[in-house]
């Protein structure tokens, strides 16, 4: 079986998703991002590979293993008005963020609406900020 879907949440606001089923095991990609002008813009990319305990396309409940990476930069206001009183640049007019993670996941899904939490335990690029992820969206799976 295949699925497609979308989903809003952590760390990228919305991800576009595709995967792979079978005998209850599953692949899933997601991928998207957005860019409106010079530092600003975000896109985020996740995979996970896991488990569905009920096996059914109208629900279950998975629990598998998720890596993800994401990137945003946006314009930064109170940085921008502190270069411009100062008359030098002595700070990005942007903020940004990136983060990398390996995490543990557990879902739910019924009727092709679907909920996940992901838990990080190991950050490679060091960015040590252990908060729960969380998607929520539609799947439709054939």
């Amino acid at each position: 079986m295949f699925e497609i879907g979308a989903s809003a949440g952590t760390p990228a606001p919305l991800l576009l998703l595709a995967g792979v089923r079978y005998n209850g095991a599953y692949l899933r990609a997601e991928g998207l991002g957005n860019h409106r002008k010079a530092n600003d813009y975000w896109c985020g990319f996740r995979g996970s590979l896991g488990f569905d305990f009920l096996n059914r396309p109208e629900w279950g409940l998975e629990l598998g293993a998720s890596a993800g990476y994401s990137y945003a930069e946006a314009p930064d206001g109170m940085h921008r008005a502190l270069n411009e009183a100062n008359g030098a640049t002595y700070l990005y007019p942007y903020s940004k963020e990136e983060t990398l993670d390996v995490s543990a996941e557990a879902g739910a899904r019924l009727f092709g609406f679907h909920t996940r939490i992901e838990i990080p335990f190991l950050y490679p690029m060091g960015n040590k900020r252990p908060r729960p992820l969380w998607r929520a969206g539609y799947t439709f799976i054939f």
